[in-house]
């Protein structure tokens, strides 16, 4: 029997917190996913699931047999709603930055060969929970063989939602973050802050990219991505800090994923691939940064410096040049299109240059080909891409690990959706970690570069109580 994507419209109404605390909470597999769109489209969705590590040299194929498990009928469609863009089922995907090593051609003695060290994760989402925002409409959703079993399901997330009354009380950000820090004896926020840990101070970041121009004016690369990670003491938990950063840095691809050992809490602005019913693939690359101004009129002129920078206009147009290639590997030729060039998109920090870049995936090809010929995203490595990997895991002082890899949907329905994993937390051990980089040109004044980083950190160390940033 085939699988379907069953769903019931639920008379209860509850929040997405109160849903997660109500059935989710308890979970070492969870997943909580904000989708912010127009008043139709954002939502929220939230689930629990079942982890799958996938390791080797095979581990998208290893994903690909995976997803096919938890394929629809091509047939199918479920929802009849135009509001209702994909099914919330399948699978939730974490790719590790390391896996550039089976993604792209690298050399043998590529340090991330000998130590796979993070796997792929995958979540299966067999049952969610979907909260549209402008309505409050509540929708359950199951993937299954049996209408009866998806009927025992909806009267229970019925019965469980209808009982909802209270929620832990985090009534706000400075309560959450003091509350939290208050807890731990003798430590206040200004005392964890003080032991903040940079991978690279601010003077080793100078000296890579340094490494950087050197090897730009050597004609090794047109650009490089040099990054670095930063280690913060934290007591809240997953769900306290999403709360937080929903509140204070709302962006496109917004989630708390928890996976067993770590949780991942991402305000990411960035799309790597999304992938429609009709095989439409589009990245939207993010190059050129300015930082948000102290009122409106500094926030006009950071703007139109980031619009008339010819140094930040190149770096995105690098990119963008770089992802036309990699969507020509499996896109037919003629369709792919920059539908958007040098736009500015405004974040809770940051003001950020964007363009889009679309194409019509080819016969023979599906998404796991699309994240094979895309992955790592050129926005976070350089070009040309093979070089700069290869140059950024000599000088890089330690692994990203899931930093500037991708997260996001392969949903049930053959619909993608992935991040960028940036402007992420990567919470285990009572610890936060966060990356943050930016890209090199041969126009790059050292400072603004090294002033971009903490930028970037910025509006993350603060939901973590960080008041004041090294890099600056």
């Amino acid at each position: 029997m085939a699988i379907r994507a069953f769903r019931r419209e639920l008379s209860a109404r509850a929040t997405p917190e109160q849903i997660f605390h109500e059935l989710c909470a308890d979970d070492d597999c969870a997943v909580w996913v904000d989708v912010a769109g127009d008043a139709h489209s954002a939502h929220s969705v939230l689930a629990r699931g079942e982890l799958q590590e996938l390791s080797g040299e095979d581990a998208l194929e290893q994903l690909r047999e995976l997803w096919g498990s938890v394929a629809l009928e091509p047939t199918e469609n479920p929802t009849d709603d135009p509001t209702d863009v994909s099914v919330p089922l399948g699978l939730i995907v974490v790719v590790p930055y390391d896996h550039a090593a089976v993604t792209i051609q690298l050399p043998d003695n590529w340090q991330p060969l000998e130590s796979w060290s993070e796997p792929l994760r995958a979540v299966i989402v067999r049952q969610s929970i979907s909260v549209n925002w402008a309505s409050g409409l509540v929708t359950a959703w199951m993937l299954g063989e049996d209408p009866a079993e998806c009927e025992h399901y909806f009267q229970h997330v019925e019965a469980a939602l209808s009982a909802v009354s209270t929620l832990p009380s985090v009534a706000s950000v400075s309560e959450a973050v003091d509350g939290a820090f208050s807890n731990q004896s003798d430590t206040s926020v200004t005392q964890v802050s003080a032991r903040d840990r940079w991978r690279d101070t601010p003077s080793e970041y100078r000296e890579m990219i340094g490494k950087a121009l050197d090897a730009i004016r050597d004609g090794e690369a047109y650009q490089l991505c040099v990054t670095t990670q930063v280690e913060v003491n934290c007591p809240l938990a997953d769900w306290e800090l999403h709360h937080i950063l929903r509140q204070i840095s709302p962006a496109p691809h917004q989630a708390l994923l928890r996976l067993g050992a770590f949780s991942m809490v991402s305000a990411s602005p960035e799309t790597f691939l999304r992938l429609d019913r009709d095989g439409e693939l589009t990245t939207r690359p993010i190059k050129g940064t300015r930082p948000r101004g102290r009122n409106e009129e500094e926030d006009r002129r950071f703007i139109t410096d980031l619009v008339e920078s010819e140094k930040e206009q190149a770096e995105n147009l690098m990119i963008v040049d770089l992802m036309r290639n990699d969507f020509l590997r499996v896109c037919a030729v003629d369709s792919v299109r920059v539908t958007e060039l040098f736009e500015v998109e405004t974040f809770a920090t940051v003001h950020q240059l964007v363009s889009t870049v679309t194409g019509t995936l080819a016969a023979g090809h599906d998404g796991i080909d699309a994240i094979r010929a895309c992955f790592p995203a050129g926005s976070m490595t350089g070009a040309p891409k093979s070089r700069a990997v290869s140059l950024l895991s000599e000088w890089e002082s330690g692994p990203r690990g899931v930093y500037s890899g991708t997260w996001g949907w392969l949903r049930g329905d053959s619909t993608m959706e992935l991040a960028m994993t940036i402007r992420t937390v990567v919470l285990a051990d009572g610890v936060a970690r966060i990356g943050a980089g930016g890209g090199i040109t041969w126009s790059s004044q050292v400072d603004e570069e090294v002033a971009e980083v903490g930028h970037k950190a910025k509006r993350l160390l603060e939901a973590l109580g960080v008041p004041t940033i090294a890099y600056s």
